[in-house]
């Protein structure tokens, strides 16, 4: 509640494509899990749970699509995640402005929605080109895609590690270092969305990254201070390895796998990763 820029993620991926593995080992530890619901929650129900509360709402099997990419699903399904799409672009922005809804016999209420929102589904429902600025997408991997080998290392070597590590101990640790650091915490993230504007004149998008990637490097460098030096060092190191995945081999911090795993990513309708896009901008500013 206390950030100026909200974003919100909406992970999908084919049956069986470790939604649920995510959503359960590691979405579920940033936080309390107390707004955590199924698609087929409506969100005047979310709503009357939040009252005012900040933090993050989890909905789990949010389609809008059933069966097939051309096929869609009642109108009813529809509705539903529409409006929850909705509440979720009235939440990104800073605003003090607060959501009224009318009742029955005038029982009105009002509220101010100021949390986070985590969608998961097969498809996402996103229509309106307002909604990608607020939204970041996360794609896995068709599971009937991935080499043998790379199945057999998730199951003996990766999941073990997350359920080892992200407990309900793990949970609560982060909670606490999150409200003892948040001063902190937002001082970095302002930093970043200041320096995003480097890259990318849209406000928005500046905002988003900004606080996205601020809050990556609080989470993996603790609470050391950035300077413009290490972002430069960190796009400029996540570029020279776009062309393949040896980072993965490499002796790279915890902080740099991060960075280069995300300009490695292609933003939802785009045809080029992220680093292409900033290596871009970079060029035809003569940096």
């Amino acid at each position: 509640g206390a950030l100026e820029w909200r974003p919100h993620f909406w992970l999908n991926s084919a049956a069986g494509g470790g939604k649920s593995d995510i959503l359960n080992l590691v979405v579920t530890a940033l936080q309390p899990t107390k707004f955590y619901y199924k698609g087929d929650t409506s969100p005047a129900g979310v709503r009357d749970d939040l009252k005012n509360a900040a933090g993050v709402v989890v909905i789990d099997e949010l389609e809008k699509q059933g069966g097939s990419a051309e096929r869609m699903s009642s109108m009813n399904a529809s509705r539903r995640v529409d409006g929850h799409i909705e509440m979720a672009r009235s939440s990104s922005d800073g605003s003090v402005a607060k959501v009224a809804k009318g009742g029955p016999g005038g029982t009105g209420y009002s509220v101010q929605i100021r949390c986070c929102m985590f969608f998961a589904s097969i498809y996402y429902g996103v229509e309106m080109a307002q909604d990608f600025s607020s939204i970041c997408f996360v794609t896995l991997t068709n599971p009937a895609t991935r080499a043998p080998e790379q199945k057999k290392r998730y199951r003996a070597e990766i999941r073990p590690k997350l359920v080892e590590t992200f407990t309900p101990e793990f949970a609560m640790r982060l909670y606490s270092w999150s409200v003892v650091n948040s001063r902190g915490i937002l001082a970095t993230i302002e930093f970043f969305r200041k320096h995003m504007l480097d890259y990318t004149k849209n406000a928005g998008e500046a905002d988003q990254w900004g606080t996205v990637l601020g809050a990556a490097w609080c989470l993996t460098r603790g609470m050391d201070t950035a300077t413009d030096k290490d972002v430069g060092q960190m796009f400029e190191d996540a570029h020279n390895n776009m062309e393949s995945l040896a980072w993965e081999m490499l002796d790279a911090s915890h902080s740099e796998q991060v960075m280069q795993a995300l300009m490695q990513s292609k933003p939802s309708g785009e045809h080029v990763t992220v680093g292409e896009q900033v290596e871009n901008v970079r060029r035809s500013m003569s940096i």
